[in-house]
């Protein structure tokens, strides 16, 4: 019998958020089963909560629950994966760093779509080392990408030294031939036959 919990409610998401609401929340989903997470993580993107993230980014957002086979790929112990502050502001052109514009052109259905990535991506894979790749986290990363509602995207999500976290550190959409190409330089764990709806 499974005793961790069911689906997951916060209190009035689009007044009352804080990080203190957002690491409860995490937790509590962490303690449910595999269907309650997702549907309660696709619940808050859903809300205001996203919004509110966006607008004054504290904290971890959850946006995606991972299948077994990722979970295992990355060596994570949690099938949670989220998105981190730092990287909102990095996601939205705050970074300090002229040469990491970020993705500010990204829309709000854009990030409700990132559950869908997260949890059915069509490609697993893990990227060549760029030179800016810190050493020793190569191994903690995984590509995924996919189509969501006739859109392509990629993600890249970092598992932490401890495998207590796995958390998202650059998503945008990109061009399906995009992907063809960063595939034959990569290593491949994951790649479906489904056919998309954007032309390759």
């Amino acid at each position: 019998m499974d005793e961790r919990a069911g689906p997951v409610r916060a209190s009035n998401p689009g007044r009352n958020w804080d990080r203190g609401l957002l690491e409860d929340l995490n937790e509590k989903i962490d303690r449910a089963d595999y269907d309650s997470a997702r549907s309660t993580v696709r619940s808050v993107l859903e809300s205001p909560i996203l919004g509110a993230f966006r607008a004054a980014p504290r904290g971890r957002l959850p946006v995606g629950v991972l299948d077994r086979q990722v979970r295992e790929w990355i060596g994570a112990s949690t099938f949670l994966v989220h998105l981190p502050d730092r990287i909102m502001t990095k996601q939205d052109g705050g970074h300090p760093d002229p040469d990491l514009p970020g993705h500010p052109e990204l829309t709000m259905d854009d990030y409700r779509r990132l559950p869908a990535l997260v949890e059915r991506p069509d490609f697993v894979f893990r990227a060549k080392p760029h030179r800016s790749t810190a050493k020793g986290t190569l191994g903690r990363r995984l590509n995924l990408a996919g189509q969501v509602d006739g859109r392509a995207y990629h993600a890249v999500i970092e598992r932490d030294a401890a495998a207590q976290k796995v958390e998202v550190i650059s998503f945008h959409r990109i061009k399906p031939r995009k992907i063809r190409s960063m595939l034959k330089r990569a290593d491949i764990f994951r790649k479906e036959k489904r056919e998309w709806d954007c032309a390759w």
